[in-house]
């Protein structure tokens, strides 16, 4: 696996946080859902990102039907809990910061880039305080399945699924909550949701997890175990499935207290990252290589054979190259260190030109 630089100023600097942001591929292309926190309008914006071209395409949050003067308006809201992509059309879960039940279901057309509502029916998921717990989701075969626990309710915590085509909620399990673990991630897998916990304690000294699945036909859950190494003393950092495979990437600790920095020194990223395999149920290490990225990375897609990272911070975006070629890392080479490609050997000139990433013929 190679790391490669997409771009810079990619236009969600003023996004609010992670958490309230989302990325899903329809196309070949990534759709990015964000809260602006500098607009006057507390609307939800569109951020289009071409992973062939490294270009960006920003959607106008106020556009007019159709054949029609009629306005369409982006939903508003200041937090996207979800937003998943069935059939062209990516459906969005908005809400607000305050006194949250559930928040609004939108549906944004990737063809005609327009806004509309949906109304849900059955047990709609509601949370309480600012925000759900540890909410994560995913969406396979036209569900998106939401599992979320609130420390401020004594209710038990539930796992939800929506059908995207009916458009009807159903609660799926009910587990008890753990006050020491707090989901982080939740992915399906062949009749399975497998859901990640992390207990952090306050020192940030260690990062423990655990990872238990639901089979949707037996309806009964069963803890994972995970491998007996300390790189899972590292914070977490990012999650993905890729080809049966499901990726827990892990860097060092984030945190700004200045105490907390004398004690670890400086914040850096791990190229390190563990594989668990559904199919032979092991574990791996496994490195990447090129561009090391930031700590800041936000929002993740899955395009072909590459996995696509944008950082709200930076503005930039990153791509992970899962089949690493004499291409990608000719490439970050190119980049990072600006060769002059007349000068490079004649194999990498013609792995080069074949792949098209720019002209070698000398001036």
């Amino acid at each position: 696996m190679a790391w490669t630089d997409c771009m810079s100023d990619i236009p969600i600097n003023d996004w609010s946080c992670s958490r309230q942001t989302h990325a899903v591929t329809v196309d070949d292309q990534v759709f990015m859902f964000g809260y602006n926190k500098t607009c006057e309008e507390d609307i939800i914006q569109v951020v289009i990102f071409h992973p062939k071209t490294h270009t960006c395409s920003v959607i106008n949050p106020l556009r007019r039907k159709e054949g029609s003067h009629e306005a369409v308006r982006a939903p508003k809201g200041q937090v996207v809990h979800f937003a998943k992509a069935h059939e062209g059309k990516v459906y969005v879960c908005v809400g607000e910061f305050k006194a949250l039940k559930g928040g609004q279901l939108h549906v944004f057309d990737t063809r005609t880039l327009q806004w509309s509502c949906a109304t849900t029916t059955g047990d709609v998921p509601s949370g309480y305080g600012y925000m759900w717990t540890g909410l994560c989701t995913c969406e396979e075969d036209g569900f998106v399945y939401l599992y979320a626990e609130n420390f401020i309710s004594s209710d038990a915590t539930y796992l939800w699924a929506l059908d995207l085509r009916s458009l009807h909620w159903k609660i799926v399990a009910t587990r008890e909550p753990d006050k020491d673990l707090t989901p982080r991630c939740i992915y399906l897998y062949k009749n399975r949701l497998y859901v990640l916990f992390e207990c952090l304690n306050y020192y940030y000294e260690t990062h423990d997890y655990a990872i238990m699945n639901f089979d949707l036909a037996t309806e009964t859950w069963e803890r994972l175990q995970l491998p007996a190494t300390t790189v899972f003393a590292k914070r977490l950092w990012m999650t993905f499935i890729y080809r049966d495979h499901l990726y827990f990437v892990l860097n060092d600790e984030r945190v700004d207290d200045i105490d907390l920095r004398e004690k670890f020194g400086n914040i850096t990223l791990n190229e390190v990252a563990l594989r668990y395999s559904f199919a032979q149920n092991n574990w791996k290490q496994v490195w990447f290589k090129g561009l090391t990225p930031p700590d800041y990375l936000d929002m993740i897609c899955l395009v072909e054979n590459t996995a696509v990272f944008f950082s709200l911070k930076n503005k930039k975006a990153y791509v992970l190259d899962f089949l690493p070629s004499l291409r990608s890392i000719c490439l970050h080479a190119v980049r990072k260190y600006q060769l002059d490609a007349t000068k490079l050997p004649a194999l990498l000139k013609s792995e080069l030109l074949m792949h098209n990433i720019f002209s070698v013929n000398p001036k």
